[in-house]
């Protein structure tokens, strides 16, 4: 058996056309919940594979110091020892070189004023508070992200005390805090901050002034860049990157006076906005993205709660490409009926982030065979397909897929198998692409090389 690596897919992509992604919004039923809460934190943590939420309220009175995680199908209330002091409007971001969470500020009611303290959430499901350097003041209301690619937490803007901010703080992992200079977005409440791990970018995009929602987008790299692009006015919105389909994604929020159910994206030039059945209009809930298999779909935006006229939401929600991977096998393309191309399972199909098997059979016992991959069935060279090939002297043969690239097929016996390794890029979601086996049987024909039928194959997600 050989295995086609995933730059061969890739390569064939740059050939063809991906069809539509259809997206589908699916809420989840779950045995045991958080309760319902907004102005609440939620970030991945990889190393766990778990969802965690801490925080936030369930009235205007009433704050919380509740720790949840949920793996896909469950909530499942958590119990340290120690915890940090009920709030809301704080942020939470996932370091993967310390594994683990990372919670800064928020609106403690009881103090006099924002929060400043730092806590991390840890692989073994305790809270230690930081001691850090050169700390910031205290502020709520603001965005963070982790730069992965600096190593760095990035926070902006958020109220210090009554007054909204336009600084930038980062912390690192010696526990310091720097605060950035240059040129910054205009001083904003609640806007939305997420990290591109595609491009190595922070991108931010709306938030408020006063009761006024702010309309611009900015990247962070160690400094700050308008990009010119004019995204959604919404503020305490939910964002999330999506690592398989490479975009921003935003849901919910306040628009004006009043909550929204907006669904907007950013591929890193334009904003799109999409119109599928989607949650109930919303402000203040919270996302985050699952790229890894540990939760049951995975590639996949979660979204819990937020708040809406008369109180606040407990509900829980799947946002994730649905695209059916298909595996069709044609007739024989030479009148001797062999050799015969099918995937090894009769379920096998080829998922994104798997494995997938095809197997070459009724070949002459040990001989050589190999496997074309083609972007097209229509045409190759500028040749039409299917092509007689009779003429070439393989007799009442028929060539059905573009020959773009060639793999050998050990054979075991009559059969050889070649399996192909899906690799988790959203490009290749809904990518057609063919594949037609060829075996050397002497006698056959004047050439001794017989077709197999075909193979078309569409990538999809689950």
């Amino acid at each position: 058996m050989s295995c086609i690596r995933p730059n061969v897919l890739l390569l064939l992509a740059t050939f063809t056309v991906s069809a539509p992604t259809q997206l589908t919004w699916t809420q989840i039923t779950t045995t045991s919940s958080a309760s319902p809460r907004y102005g609440h934190a939620m970030a991945y943590h990889a190393a766990l594979g778990q969802i965690v939420l801490f925080g936030g309220a369930n009235d205007m009175v009433n704050t919380l110091d509740d720790t949840w995680e949920f793996d896909g199908l469950t909530w499942r209330m958590m119990n340290p020892a120690t915890r940090p002091p009920a709030r809301r409007w704080h942020t939470m971001v996932y370091d993967p070189g310390r594994a683990a969470v990372i919670l800064y500020g928020g609106d403690i009611q009881s103090a006099a004023g924002p929060a400043n303290d730092t806590w991390l959430y840890t692989l073994d499901r305790r809270w230690v508070q930081l001691t850090t350097a050169r700390t910031p003041v205290g502020r709520d209301a603001h965005a963070a992200t982790f730069h992965v690619a600096n190593g760095t937490m990035v926070v902006f803007g958020g109220y210090r005390g009554t007054v909204a901010t336009q600084e930038t703080w980062t912390l690192d992992r010696t526990n310091t805090w720097q605060l950035a200079s240059g040129i910054a977005p205009a001083a904003r409440i609640n806007a939305a901050m997420v990290y591109d791990s595609h491009r190595q970018v922070t991108v931010l995009t709306g938030g408020a002034q006063g009761t006024t929602a702010i309309s611009d987008t900015w990247e962070w790299n160690g400094s700050w860049r308008n990009v010119g692009v004019p995204g959604p006015a919404v503020q305490q919105t939910a964002i999330a990157y999506d690592e398989v389909r490479r975009r921003v994604v935003i849901f919910g929020g306040l628009t004006g006076l009043a909550p929204t159910n907006l669904h907007a994206e950013f591929d890193g030039r334009v904003w799109d906005y999409r119109f599928y059945a989607r949650p109930s209009s919303r402000t203040s809930p919270r996302a985050v993205f699952v790229p890894e298999a540990a939760l049951p779909r995975q590639g996949a935006m979660y979204v819990f709660g937020g708040s809406r006229f008369p109180g606040a939401l407990g509900d829980t929600w799947r946002l994730n490409a649905v695209i059916p991977a298909r595996a069709d096998v044609s007739a024989p393309a030479c009148a001797a009926g062999r050799p015969s191309l099918t995937p090894l399972a009769p379920n096998d199909r080829p998922w994104i982030n798997s494995l997938f098997t095809l197997r070459l059979s009724d070949l002459t016992t040990n001989t050589l065979a190999g496997l074309f991959f083609g972007a097209s069935n229509r045409s190759w060279l500028g040749i039409p397909l299917p092509l007689d090939v009779t003429p070439a002297g393989i007799t009442n043969c028929r060539l059905l897929v573009s020959g773009d690239v060639l793999f050998n097929v050990p054979a075991s016996g009559s059969t050889g198998d070649v399996t192909i390794s899906v690799p988790s890029a959203g490009e290749l979601l809904g990518l057609p692409f063919y594949a037609q086996g060829f075996s050397f049987s002497p006698g056959a024909n004047p050439t001794g090389i017989l077709l197999s039928n075909a193979a078309t194959m569409i990538i999809g997600s689950r």
